[in-house]
């Protein structure tokens, strides 16, 4: 069983009462139509509902999201504190300027010998 943080496991449900509210009844079964034979595939049984939740389900494994915040002051740290879903289950890249030799090495070794 994967583990949602907080947050997802509130919005995701709630997005099919926001778009069979929004767009009616025919846009949720089209959606349904095309996500149906690629659930099949995968085993999910045909009701509406596991169709439903094999789709959302989808959607948050492929959901990624970048922010970008600046460490300086103490914004980024407020933040953390009053929002501890912004750094749960995330990667935080500090990036600084990198000296020429160091992205040369990098290049190198991602891109093969090719790279002059």
């Amino acid at each position: 069983m994967r583990k949602l943080n907080q947050t997802s496991e509130v919005v995701l449900p709630a997005l099919k009462l926001h778009w069979l509210n929004s767009r009616g009844n025919s846009y949720f079964s089209s959606l349904l139509l095309q996500v149906r034979d690629e659930a099949n595939k995968a085993g999910v049984p045909p009701a509406r509902e596991s169709i439903w939740q094999y789709f959302v389900n989808k959607c948050a494994n492929n959901l990624h999201i970048v922010l970008a915040m600046s460490p300086v002051g103490e914004t980024l740290r407020t933040r953390c504190r009053n929002f501890p879903g912004l750094v749960n289950n995330c990667s935080i890249d500090w990036f600084t300027a990198w000296p020429q030799q160091a992205l040369h090495a990098v290049a190198s070794v991602f891109l093969g010998e090719n790279v002059s």
